[in-house]
């Protein structure tokens, strides 16, 4: 029988022919084959051996070693707890599959091309988080498991928050080990912001020589520079939509309409590029080769 942590304290009883499965595990075949004591700590005739993580995690973690169908490879869907929990006590337990499993869930929602990116609400197996510190959270387990290909995204989703409400975050006020990621949030953070005035430049530039509407539609560029100046100004990848685009192409020319798409595809771009050096990580490209290495 395993017990999790004692802030949560919940007992996992484990049968005997079961424990094969954990085999994969160089923690767990070194824990079941020390001598136990004379007197070892037992429940209902079950020997206890406790583990020093949350009951939740814990469970995620045994559905997926002793349960095939509980956490299957994308595309089969799961959720965003059992992809953190997985992760995180599959590279503490060296459970190597499971590690690639739950790497390969991630990489669904945090790809590594903006065109990846762009298509994620589609591709990804688990819903996305919607608070700062889960998001906040899985970053940190990045880090700690090495997954470095996953940062540069990883930060920019946690960077698309309001100041304020990562600062107060429990998971922001967490322990000295996150100070190095916290560190590079607060100096992306004003980075991002800046990158989402260059997203929007197509509404500042001269729009195309021989505006067919007699220069009109520098017009309409300025009163939607007027309204995206209330917007939210964190989400330079997502600040202007399809939607937009929609709405601004009604009452714009055709030539000028090409050219505000071309400037912003290419600031998106250019964004997308410098993404990795803003949070101070190493360019996509050799992110890539580490990515290939830990999914071979």
């Amino acid at each position: 029988m395993f017990h999790s942590a004692p802030a949560g304290s919940k007992p996992f009883s484990v049968k005997r022919s079961w424990l094969c499965q954990l085999k994969e595990s160089t923690i767990f075949r070194d824990m079941l084959s020390i001598p136990q004591p004379r007197n070892p700590e037992v429940i209902e005739d079950s020997l206890i051996i406790r583990l020093p993580d949350a009951a939740e995690e814990v469970e995620h973690f045994f559905k997926a070693i002793f349960d095939d169908k509980y956490f299957q490879p994308p595309p089969a869907q799961t959720s965003f707890e059992a992809v953190k929990a997985i992760l995180r006590l599959s590279h503490k337990y060296h459970v190597p599959s499971l590690r690639e499993r739950a790497l390969r869930h991630l990489d669904t929602a945090y790809p590594m091309t903006l065109a990846a990116w762009d298509e994620r609400s589609v591709a990804r197996s688990f819903p996305p988080a919607t608070r700062f510190e889960d998001k906040f959270a899985l970053l940190q387990i990045a880090t700690e498991v090495s997954a470095t290909w996953f940062l540069p995204s990883l930060f920019y989703s946690c960077c698309t928050y309001a100041l304020d409400e990562m600062l107060d975050s429990p998971s922001w006020k967490g322990s000295d080990s996150m100070s190095m990621n916290r560190r590079a949030c607060l100096v992306g953070y004003s980075k991002q912001h800046i990158a989402t005035s260059r997203v929007l430049r197509f509404l500042l530039l001269p729009l195309k020589d021989g505006c067919e509407l007699d220069g009109k539609c520098g017009l309409v560029a300025q009163r939607w520079l007027n309204i995206v100046d209330t917007w939210r100004m964190s989400i330079p990848l997502e600040v202007w939509s399809d939607g937009d685009w929609k709405k601004f192409s009604k009452d714009v020319c055709a030539p000028c309409l090409l050219n505000a798409r071309r400037i912003h595809r290419l600031a998106r771009q250019a964004f997308w590029d410098d993404l990795p050096n803003i949070y101070g990580q190493p360019a996509w490209a050799e992110l890539e080769k580490l990515k290939k290495l830990a999914l071979r």
